[in-house]
C-alpha cells in the first residue's frame, strides 16, 4: 500500500498525491507548527505537472497550543505567504483554510441575530476564504466543544500547508444536576399484580420490588449528571442513570430521523457522556485521561471520537485494530508519544463487510442489520488496485450524519453523495462497514495495549498487543514497529505482526456468525519494511513485506499467504520558472505479488520520460510490462475467484432485504481479497475465467506495450488528456483513454475520462486465455469500455465542510444537510449548488455485465427563509448479465443456480427532495420525501419504498410561551421475494410479505404557559396502516389519541395536576384515562406526589411514554446541584453569617 509518512520533530502534516502520502505520526507539539506541502509533490506519479505557481511556500504560525475546548476560545493563526524568490507575495492573494472541527473567524468579529459574522470573502468556493495583504494575513479558528486535535489546512496560489493544533478539556467550575425519584404503587381491585408503571411518568425498571399478591411494588431510581475540575488542574466527568437501557446505542448524536422533522430551533447541540452502561466516567487531565464508556479504538475513528490520537494505518498497518466498544480506557499523551490500553468485558462480536460502489449513494445494507449495535458502525471507503484488488490504495474514514445515514425504510446506510464503482484512474471504489453483533451468551472480555514514542528526532518506536477471549472466534494480535528519520525528507520504517486465530478463521470465516466448534488454533507472522525520500527533485518509496499463510487480520492490508513489494521513483531534470524553461523527468515503478497459497504472481512494470515544455503542455512516453501466473487458486485476488464458504454480507439475497446494495447481498466482497464472493461485482465473461474490473485475469500473462500520453492546459482552469498504449506483440491489443477536467474553483474540480481497450481483462492477456474447465487456450475475447463523471472537491480529509448558512432560528447548517442529504456540492454562486456524477461500464464483446449509473441533485438557497433540494439517481444494468451471474457458453459458478432477474438486468432510482420555509420569526415548515423503486425487466413485481414526511414548528420567540410542534407521514412500501433465488425460503416463488404496508401517521405536540404558575402540555395522534399479505388479503388497523395535562402551582409548596387520554379506533371499545396528582414541597428540592387514575392503557406507538395503569401512588423527588455538599459554605447557604 502507497500510503507511507515520515516523521520530523514538531509538526504533524500529511500529504497523499496520487498513491504517495508523507505524513507525521507523533503526537502534536506543545507549540503547534505547520509545515508547507507544496514542495512534497512525488515527482514520479502524475501525466502532467503543475506549472510556475504565484505561491511558493507557506509559513503559518500559531500564537497558543493546548487550548481549552469551550467553543469561544480562539486559536490564533498568523499565515505568511512567500513567492519563489523567498519574498512575501505582494498585493492580495486570497487564502483558502479548512479545518477538521471548530470555526474560522477574522479577528474582532462581531455576532448579530442570525449568529457569528465570520468573514467569509467567498461563500462559492468550499472553505473560508480570506485576503492576504502584502502576503500577510491573520485569522481565529474558535475551538471545538469537545476536546480533541483539529487538523488545518492552508491553500494559496496552489501551495498547501498543513498543522494540527490540540485542544485541551476546558477546567470548568464544577456543573452538577441530578435527581433520585422513588414510587409506591397499589392496585386494590384486580387480581392481577399491579404494574410498576402506575401514575404519569415512565416505570422505573432497574432498582423494584413487587408484592406477592402483585398488588403493591416499589420502585428507585437515580440518575445524574455532573462535569468540573478536581484538584485544580484535572476534568471529571461523571454520568450514571440507573433506569437506562441495557442495550441502546454507541456514541449517542442527535438522530434526525427520530420525532420530527423541524423543531425551529437553530441551537448548537452536542452530547456528553456517552456510554451504552449505565455509567460514564471520564478523568482528564491536559491530553492524558482515564474513562469508562463508549470506545473507538482504530486510527481516525479514535480521533473523531475525541478519545486521543493513535497510530496511523502508515506507521502501524499490520498491526492495525478497529473496535467500538463499551469499556474502560487509558490514554497517555506529551510530545514524544502516547500510551493506550482499553479493556471490555461483553458479548459483542465483530462484522466486517463490503460492497461495491454503484454510482450511487445507496441504500447499502448490512446483512445482520437486526442484531447489529446501533452506533458501533465505522464506514469507509475503500480504493483497491485495479490490477489487483487485494491491493488497498486508499481508505477513508466516514462520518455519521455528516457523510451518510441510515435511511428510514430498514436501516440501510445512505450516503450523502454518490459512492463510484471507480474512481478517476478506474480502480474499483468499495464501502467497508465494520460493526459489532451481539453474541449472546456469557460476556467475555476484550482487551489490548498499544503506543508510539519518540526517541530523539530521528527514531520512533511502537508496537500493541490485543486478545479476544470469545470462546466461539478467539483472537489475539501483536506488532511493533519502528521509524528512522534519516533526514528531514528521508526515512526507513519497519513493521513485524502476529496472530493467533482458529483455523477455520483464516480467510474471514472468523467474521460469520457460525461458531466453529473444536478448530485448531494457529499462528501467523507477517513483516513489511519501506525506504522513502520526498525532495524537490527526488522523491522515491520502495516497499517489501511477506506474511504467513495464517496470519490472519483483516484490519490490515496484507492478506495472509503473500510476499509483494513495489517502487516508485521520479526524478525532476528541470523545473519549469517564469521564463516557461522546459523541464524533463524521469518515471519507474513495479509492483510484485505472490499468492504462497495459491502459488500465484504477478509482476507489473511502468518506466517512461516526461518532458513539460512550458507549464501547459505535458508529454510523457513509455514502457508498460505486465507478468501474471495463475494456478488455479479461488479467491486469492491473484487468481479466478470462487465461491467462498464464509458469505460476507449474505442474508436474504433480494434486493430490498439483506446485505449489499439496494440489500442485494450477492454483489458483497471479501474484504481480504477485494473481490466479490459469489462471482459477482465486475463479472465472469464468456465463461473463461476471467475477471474483468476489479481483478486480475487468473490465467497466464504476458504483455509489454507502449505508451504515449499528454496532458495540455488551454486556459489556467480547462485541461484535457489523452494516453494510448499497444501491445509490442500483437497488434490487436491495445488500450487508449481520453480525459478532461474544468476548475470550478481552486478546490473543486468537473472531471471526465473515457477508456477503451481490447484484448484485456483487468490487464492484456496477450496469449490469449486458459479456459479453466477444458485447458484449453482460446484467443481473447475481450473489448469493454468505461467512462466516469464526476464533481471532485477536494476537501483535506476529515474536513468541516459545512458554511455558516443558518435559517434564522430554524435549524443551523448541519441540520440542514441532516434534512436534505447532500454534501460535496458544486457551488455555481451564491444560491444555487449542483452535484453531478456519471458512469458508464460495458463489455462491448463477450458476456457479461453492462451498467450505468447517473446521478444529479441541486439545492437552491435564494435567501436566509428557504431552502430547496432534490436528488435524482438512475442505475441500470442491462440483461446482458448481472455481476457474475451471465455464465456464459462454458460457465462454471460452482454451483450457484442463475438468478432470473439479475441476468434479465433492472433499473434502479432513488430521489430525495426537501424543502424548508421559515415563514415567520415564529414559523417554520419543512417537506421532504424518499423514494426507492426497483424496475425488473422480466415478469417480477417492481419493489419500491415512498415516505413523504411534512413538519411545522412553532416558537413563540418574544413570550416564550407557546411552543408547537407537528408532522404527518405517508410511507408505503412494496417488497417481494424474488423468483429463482438460492437463498429464497420458496425457491422459484414470488411471494408478496407481509412487511408491504401502507402507512399515514399524523401526530402534534404542544405546551402552553400563559403564566408563572399554569401550564398545559397536550398531544393529538393518529395512525391508519394497511397491511398486504401473499395471499393477495389485507388487514387495516386505525388508532387515534388526544390528551392533556394541566398543572397549576397553588402556592410556593402545592400544586395540583389533572390529566385526561383517550384511545379509540373504529370498530372497538373506546379506553380512557383520566388522573389527578397532588404535590407537596417537602423542603428545598423534595417534592412529595400522590395521585391516581381512574382507568388505565398503554401504546408504545402514540403514548410515547405516558404510562396510565389504573391504581394509587406515591412518589417521592429529590433534585440536586453542585450546591449538595456545599451547605457548610457562606456562598452556598445564606443563612450562615458571613
Amino acid at each position: 500500500m502507497f500510503q507511507k509518512t515520515t516523521s520530523s520533530d514538531n509538526v504533524r502534516f500529511s500529504r497523499l498525491y496520487l498513491a504517495l502520502s508523507i505524513g507525521l505520526i507523533t503526537a502534536p507539539p506543545a507549540v503547534a507548527q505547520f509545515r508547507d506541502a507544496a514542495t512534497e509533490v512525488p515527482l514520479g506519479s502524475a501525466l502532467g505537472q503543475q506549472g510556475v505557481q504565484q505561491v511558493d511556500r507557506i509559513q503559518v504560525s500559531v500564537e497558543r497550543d493546548g487550548l481549552p475546548a469551550d467553543g469561544q476560545t480562539p486559536a490564533k493563526l498568523q499565515i505568511e505567504l512567500f513567492n519563489a524568490a523567498g519574498q512575501l507575495v505582494p498585493g492580495e492573494t486570497v487564502v483558502t483554510l479548512q479545518a477538521s472541527n471548530g470555526r474560522f473567524q477574522l479577528p474582532g468579529a462581531n455576532s448579530d441575530e442570525f449568529g457569528l459574522i465570520t468573514g467569509d470573502i467567498d461563500s462559492v468556493t468550499p472553505g473560508f476564504q480570506i485576503t492576504a495583504k502584502d502576503g500577510r494575513a491573520d485569522v481565529w479558528l474558535r475551538a471545538p466543544v469537545e476536546a480533541q486535535q483539529v487538523d488545518v489546512q492552508v491553500i494559496s496560489g496552489g501551495s498547501v500547508a498543513r498543522g494540527a493544533i490540540t485542544f485541551v478539556p476546558e477546567l470548568r467550575d464544577m456543573l452538577a444536576v441530578g435527581i433520585v425519584e422513588g414510587i409506591i404503587s397499589f392496585d386494590r381491585k384486580v387480581i392481577q399484580p399491579a404494574r410498576p408503571d402506575d401514575g404519569f411518568e415512565e416505570r422505573i425498571n432497574s432498582w423494584s420490588r413487587s408484592s406477592g399478591d402483585g398488588k403493591r411494588h416499589a420502585a428507585l431510581r437515580t440518575a445524574f449528571f455532573l462535569k468540573g475540575k478536581v484538584r485544580g488542574d484535572a476534568l471529571l466527568t461523571m454520568a450514571y442513570d440507573s433506569d437506562k437501557p441495557d442495550r441502546d446505542r454507541l456514541f449517542r448524536d442527535l438522530d434526525p430521523e427520530r420525532w420530527y422533522p423541524v423543531y425551529g430551533d437553530a441551537s448548537i447541540t452536542g452530547f456528553e457522556a456517552r456510554s451504552n452502561s449505565r455509567l460514564y466516567l471520564r478523568l482528564d487531565k491536559d491530553r492524558h485521561y482515564l474513562m469508562y464508556g463508549d470506545i473507538a479504538t482504530g486510527d481516525g475513528f479514535s480521533e473523531r471520537a475525541g478519545q486521543g490520537s493513535v497510530a496511523s494505518t502508515q506507521v502501524r498497518d499490520l498491526g492495525q485494530y478497529n473496535r467500538g466498544l463499551t469499556g474502560v480506557r487509558a490514554h497517555l499523551e506529551n510530545d514524544k508519544g502516547y500510551l493506550d490500553a482499553f479493556a471490555s468485558d461483553d458479548n459483542l462480536r465483530q462484522v466486517v463487510e463490503e460492497f461495491p460502489g454503484r454510482g450511487l449513494s445507496g441504500p447499502y445494507t448490512v446483512s445482520n442489520s437486526s442484531h447489529a449495535v446501533l452506533g458501533t458502525e465505522r464506514v469507509e471507503l475503500v480504493v483497491r488496485d485495479r490490477h489487483a484488488p487485494s491491493r488497498i490504495v486508499s481508505v477513508k474514514q466516514l462520518g455519521r450524519f455528516t457523510d451518510y445515514s441510515f435511511e428510514p425504510f430498514s436501516g440501510r446506510i445512505l450516503f450523502n453523495q454518490p459512492i463510484p464503482s471507480v474512481d478517476e484512474s478506474l480502480n474499483p471504489v468499495s464501502v467497508r462497514i465494520t460493526y459489532e453483533v451481539e453474541q449472546g451468551g456469557k460476556n467475555f472480555w476484550v482487551y489490548g495495549v498499544n503506543g508510539q514514542y519518540r526517541l530523539g528526532s530521528h527514531f520512533e518506536v511502537g508496537g500493541g498487543y490485543i486478545k479476544d477471549e470469545n470462546p466461539l472466534a478467539p483472537f489475539q494480535l501483536a506488532s511493533a514497529n519502528a521509524t528512522v528519520n534519516l533526514g528531514e525528507r528521508t526515512w526507513l520504517r519497519g513493521e513485524y505482526a502476529r496472530t493467533r486465530s482458529l483455523a477455520s478463521s483464516i480467510g474471514g470465516n472468523i467474521y460469520t456468525l457460525v461458531p466453529q466448534p473444536g478448530a485448531d488454533k494457529v499462528e501467523g507472522d507477517a513483516w513489511r519494511a519501506e525506504f522513502g525520500h520526498a525532495g524537490k527533485q527526488f522523491s522515491m518509496l520502495a516497499w517489501y513485506g511477506e506474511s504467513d499463510e495464517n496470519f490472519n487480520n483483516p484490519a490490515s492490508s496484507y492478506l495472509g499467504g503473500r510476499r509483494q513489494g513495489g517502487l516508485d521513483v521520479g526524478w525532476l531534470l528541470g523545473k519549469p520558472t517564469a521564463e516557461s524553461t522546459p523541464a524533463w523527468r524521469i518515471f519507474a515503478r513495479g509492483v510484485w505479488v505472490e499468492d504462497q497459497r495459491y502459488e500465484a504472481e504477478r509482476t507489473q512494470i511502468q518506466a517512461g520520460l516526461g518532458y513539460q515544455p512550458n507549464d501547459r503542455l505535458s508529454l510523457e512516453i513509455g514502457a508498460n510490462h505486465v507478468s501474471e501466473h495463475g494456478n488455479g487458486g479461488l479467491g486469492s485476488g491473484l487468481s479466478i475467484p470462487g465461491n467462498l464458504s464464509a458469505p460476507f454480507g449474505v442474508g436474504v439475497v433480494t434486493p430490498g432485504f439483506g446485505g449489499g446494495f439496494y440489500g442485494g447481498s450477492s454483489t458483497a466482497l471479501n474484504p481480504y481479497t477485494g473481490q466479490t464472493l459469489y462471482n459477482t461485482g465486475s463479472s465472469w465473461s464468456g465463461g473463461y475465467g476471467s475477471w474483468i474490473g476489479n481483478g486480475l485475469a487468473g490465467v497466464p500473462v504476458e504483455y509489454t506495450a507502449l505508451r504515449l500520453g499528454l496532458t495540455y492546459r488551454p486556459v489556467d482552469r480547462f485541461d484535457i488528456s489523452a494516453e494510448v498504449e499497444q501491445d509490442l506483440d500483437h497488434k490487436e491489443h491495445r488500450r487508449a483513454a481520453v480525459g478532461a477536467g474544468f476548475r470550478v474553483h481552486e478546490k473543486t474540480r468537473l472531471y471526465g475520462r473515457y477508456e477503451w481497450n481490447t484484448g484485456l481483462s483487468s490487464v492484456a492477456t496477450s496469449e490469449g486465455v486458459l479456459d479453466p474447465v477444458t485447458g484449453e487456450r482460446r484467443p481473447s475475447p475481450y473489448e469493454t469500455n468505461a467512462f466516469v463523471f464526476g464533481l471532485d472537491t477536494e476537501y483535506m480529509e476529515g474536513g468541516t465542510v459545512f458554511s455558516e448558512y443558518r435559517m434564522y432560528d430554524a435549524f443551523s447548517a448541519r441540520q440542514a444537510q441532516w434534512a436534505s442529504g447532500l454534501r460535496n456540492l458544486w457551488h455555481i454562486n451564491e444560491n444555487l449548488s449542483l452535484q453531478t456524477g456519471f458512469e458508464r461500464l460495458q463489455i462491448l464483446d463477450g458476456e457479461g455485465q453492462t451498467a450505468t449509473a447517473a446521478t444529479v441533485a441541486a439545492e437552491w438557497r435564494p435567501d436566509d427563509l428557504w431552502l430547496v433540494n432534490g436528488r435524482l439517481e438512475w442505475r441500470r444494468t442491462d440483461a446482458s448479465g448481472f455481476a457474475g451471474y451471465g455464465l456464459g457458453n462454458n460457465g462454471n459458478n460452482g454451483g450457484i443456480g442463475s438468478i432470473d432477474w439479475l441476468n434479465n438486468g433492472y433499473d434502479s432510482w432513488l430521489s430525495t427532495i426537501t424543502v424548508a420555509r421559515k415563514l415567520s420569526r415564529d414559523w417554520t415548515i419543512l417537506a421532504r420525501n424518499y423514494y426507492l423503486l426497483n424496475k425488473y425487466n422480466n415478469d417480477t413485481k417492481d419493489s419500491y419504498e415512498n415516505r413523504f414526511q411534512a413538519g411545522f414548528a412553532y416558537r413563540d420567540t418574544d413570550t416564550n410561551r407557546v411552543n408547537v410542534l407537528g408532522k404527518y407521514e405517508y410511507w408505503t412500501r412494496r417488497d417481494v421475494v424474488l423468483p429463482n433465488d438460492q437463498w429464497s425460503p420458496n425457491p422459484g416463488s414470488s411471494l408478496d410479505l407481509s412487511n408491504s404496508y401502507d402507512k399515514h401517521i399524523v401526530s402534534v405536540h404542544t405546551d402552553w404557559h400563559p403564566s408563572r404558575t399554569w401550564w398545559l402540555n397536550a398531544r393529538l395522534a393518529g395512525k391508519r396502516q394497511t397491511n398486504y399479505f401473499s395471499d393477495n388479503t389485507q388487514s387495516r388497523h386505525n388508532a387515534y389519541l388526544v390528551g392533556a395535562r394541566l398543572t397549576h402551582d397553588i402556592t410556593e409548596r402545592w400544586d395540583i395536576s389533572l390529566m385526561g387520554y383517550q384511545m379509540w379506533s373504529p370498530g372497538s371499545s373506546k379506553q380512557f384515562a383520566a388522573g389527578a396528582e397532588v404535590g407537596y414541597l417537602l423542603t428545598s428540592n423534595l417534592w412529595l406526589s400522590a395521585g391516581y387514575n381512574l382507568r388505565g392503557f398503554r401504546d408504545d406507538d402514540l403514548t410515547a411514554g405516558e404510562y396510565t395503569n389504573q391504581g394509587a401512588y406515591l412518589r417521592l423527588r429529590f433534585k440536586f446541584d453542585e450546591n449538595l455538599f456545599g451547605r457548610g459554605k457562606a456562598s452556598v447557604n445564606s443563612a450562615l453569617p458571613r
